[in-house]
């Protein structure tokens, strides 16, 4: 097949309508969900200079190595401050590349134009890759998956060509993927994959051509790793049902996209017994046995490798201490695999159709189609669902007893000024987890908003309590209530605490700067 005689006038369609589905994001706000932490709080997203470029790709954002992504907000605040337009502008084209270069990698793979295009369709339009794109903190998702596609490209056509600038584009593309998101960890096997589906024969040379991705891509990721490394007792066989649920439950959500939310709890107990952990154990067992009974399908066994080399290092034995087991976001680019395999599926069966019965044929292409706007319908829900923070997290309510989503649900109504409702979630999520910190720091700027000053700083003390390490949001609330109470050296104490804890906190500079003012301390306080 000749790449350059193709006119994509269907991947044209395809970026006109995932465009038209994600225009809403562009009238869409920031939302505090991280949003604060990775952008609106981060001081080096403020600075553009040099010294901070070089802090960047010294430090992490809340224990996650991803020094592309944090220099990607500062590029946008320098031109544009925090104009969120163009923020969620950036994350919808950083979507459609995305899409328009799996479109030309699975050409370049050897796949036909109908199984490129139904694949390509399906990755832009599933509802399940919203979170990454509507969501600004993800602009991870797509960044990593922009990269680590053009290194995979890179790297096809250099085993294609024998062009060795295409290893060496590769190589820096698979660079940038991982400093974008750890998530890129999986590339070198995903390069041994290819070389299987390419019919390479494995040899030395084969071998010691990845030792350079290694050598980039482990070192990066074991950052993270070590970051939020905890000691992991697991216990079996619920060890192996949390495995499978958590392996089961990316495949599921997507085959049936419903109840799609920010927020999932895993099911208890973790056992058999319960009809999610035997469904999961059913389901992988089938797929397991499919895979071995049809392995001589190499575009089923490199659809589904590259599904499971992708989102392996994400699989859990355990939901101890993590806020998130699993995430829409986590199938994002992993997801591209079962879209090609989709993809294939569909022109094997209108091959089918086509050999018997022109009216199977127009069937299957209006069950086609009517999946197509289904898929579009629910996206189309789901982005503007991301403008609405209430109903965003009303929904996880619903689903679970959340101690989370009504400590948020407490935000919203305290950014609203109504008091009542926030204080009233905020004694849900306390109700739910009396151990988890952040309703009662939530309470504490409630109290603070009040002029209840003495009140607030007991609030923020049990979160500190409750989370030694604390966070700088929280020292530094607790340093300006003690600093309204008139306790100087207290709040002073909590501002320098806040900026040991989290250097790039803004709010802690600003509110340090204000006390020194206080003092007429103005060279300090400059």
């Amino acid at each position: 097949m000749n790449i350059r005689a193709i006119h994509p006038w269907g991947l044209v369609l395809i970026l006109l309508l995932t465009a038209f589905l994600y225009l809403p994001t562009l009238s869409q706000s920031f939302v505090s969900w991280d949003d604060e932490g990775h952008l609106t709080d981060n001081l080096q997203v403020r600075n553009f200079k040099l010294d901070n470029i070089k802090a960047i790709f010294a430090s992490d954002v809340n224990r996650t190595y991803i020094p592309f992504t944090i220099l990607s907000f500062a590029v946008e605040y320098h031109y544009f401050g925090y104009n969120p337009f163009n923020y969620h502008l950036d994350n919808l084209l950083l979507h459609l590349g995305v899409v328009a270069l799996l479109y030309f990698l699975a050409l370049r793979l050897g796949f036909s134009v109908l199984t490129t295009t139904f694949a390509s369709l399906l990755f832009a339009i599933h509802p399940m890759h919203v979170e990454s794109v509507a969501w600004v903190t993800q602009r991870k998702d797509v960044l990593y998956s922009f990269f680590y596609v053009l290194a995979i490209w890179q790297y096809v056509l250099y085993v294609q060509k024998k062009k060795i600038t295409a290893y060496l584009f590769a190589f820096a593309f698979g660079m940038m993927s991982i400093l974008s998101k750890p998530m890129a960890l999986s590339l070198p096997l995903v390069l041994f994959l290819l070389d299987w589906f390419l019919k390479r024969r494995l040899s030395w040379r084969l071998i010691l051509e990845k030792v350079p991705f290694v050598w980039i891509v482990f070192p990066i990721a074991w950052l993270t790793y070590a970051m939020n490394m905890r000691a992991i007792e697991p216990q079996f066989p619920q060890a192996i049902f949390t495995w499978a649920w958590c392996l089961v439950f990316y495949l599921a959500k997507f085959i049936f996209p419903s109840e799609l939310l920010v927020l999932y709890q895993m099911p208890r107990p973790v056992s058999l017994h319960n009809p999610e952990f035997l469904s999961a154990i059913i389901f992988l067992s089938v797929l397991i046995f499919l895979l071995v009974r049809f392995r001589r399908n190499r575009i089923l066994i490199f659809a589904f490798g590259y599904f499971f080399l992708s989102i392996f290092f994400l699989l859990r034995f355990d939901d101890q201490k993590d806020l998130t087991i699993v995430a829409d976001r986590f199938m994002y680019l992993p997801s591209a695999g079962i879209c090609i395999f989709f993809g294939w599926g569909v022109e094997y069966l209108l091959g089918l159709a086509a050999k018997n019965d022109r009216k199977i044929r127009l069937l299957i292409l209006t069950g086609l189609v009517a999946i197509a706007f289904v898929l579009a319908v629910l996206t189309s829900s789901r982005v503007r669902l991301w403008g609405n923070e209430y109903l965003l997290w009303k929904q996880v309510a619903k689903r679970y007893q959340s101690a989370v989503a009504y400590s948020q649900l407490g935000n919203y109504f305290l950014k609203k000024d109504d008091f009542t409702k926030a204080l009233e979630n905020y004694q849900k999520a306390i109700a739910i987890s009396p151990t988890y910190g952040k309703p009662y720091s939530n309470i504490g700027m409630v109290l603070v908003k009040t002029g209840d000053y003495a009140q607030a700083v007991n609030y923020f003390t049990r979160t500190i309590q409750l989370e030694p390490k604390g966070s700088g949001i929280t020292f530094t609330n607790r340093g300006y209530a003690y600093m309204r109470l008139g306790r100087q050296a207290d709040a002073l104490a909590d501002y320098d605490h806040a900026i040991a804890v989290d250097q790039r906190y803004l709010p802690a500079y600003l509110n340090r700067a204000t006390l020194y003012k206080d003092q007429n301390n103005f060279a300090r306080a400059m």
